[in-house]
């Protein structure tokens, strides 16, 4: 009886899953109590270095360009979560505010956003503390030099970029019950000689503010690709 119970539950699970995955994502979330339970950044140092390849040759040197990788991560992290809040919100699907899970011992990483390992012993102990949500939504998103796919030298002070979001939906049980991906390249190569005084400078907040500028159209288009699942 024991085996037969675990064939029929996993059966049961099976079949969530999949009603899951063909009933569609909006049609699942929408008006339902989502929660982010996961919302990391990274770029690549190749892109800064690529536009601007100067070597820090002292310690207050790799201190600034530290800052203004900072400074860049910093402005990526709330630009990049109003785009996914206004596409999500455009298919009726909400998120509860991205501080909901401070008050329950959340780890939050130094942009003030959800920062955790792995989500299934997370969402258990929220459990555990009667936190109540349907799903929970994990995000991570990235931005990367393209290599030269010739191999027949490298861009000078120029690179293309391309930006990959991947999303995964938990169920309230720590489940996971779909997996998507979106990634977008950049239409041309991003040029030094186009910024201010024709050239990029890597410690420069203001150089770092107008990239910003660049590569948020690139995760734009991305997060269009992952959400066509949806």
């Amino acid at each position: 009886m024991k085996i037969m119970r675990i064939l029929v539950n996993s059966i049961l699970i099976i079949l969530l899953l999949t009603s899951f995955s063909y009933a569609g994502l909006a049609q699942n979330l929408e008006g339902k109590r989502n929660t982010l339970i996961q919302y990391e950044l990274e770029i690549s140092d190749q892109i800064l270095n690529a536009l601007d390849p100067n070597i820090p040759r002292s310690d207050r040197e790799i201190e600034i360009i530290t800052e203004s990788k900072n400074l860049l991560i910093e402005l990526l992290y709330p630009k990049s979560f109003e785009i996914l809040k206004e596409k999500l919100g455009a298919q009726s699907i909400k998120l509860a505010s991205k501080d909901t899970l401070k008050t329950y011992h959340v780890d939050f990483n130094a942009f003030d956003f959800p920062d955790i390992m792995i989500p299934k012993p997370v969402i258990k102990n929220l459990q555990k503390e009667k936190y109540e949500a349907d799903y929970y939504l994990s995000f991570n998103l990235s931005f990367n030099q393209v290599s030269d796919i010739f191999g027949s030298g490298k861009l000078i002070k120029q690179c293309k970029v391309e930006a990959v979001i991947y999303s995964t939906i938990f169920d309230n049980e720590g489940r996971k019950l779909k997996r998507m991906v979106g990634r977008s390249q950049s239409e041309n190569p991003i040029k030094a000689k186009d910024f201010p005084e024709k050239k990029f400078d890597k410690t420069d907040p203001e150089n770092i503010k107008l990239l910003v500028d660049i590569l948020i159209p690139i995760l734009d288009q991305a997060t269009d690709k992952m959400l066509q699942d949806f």
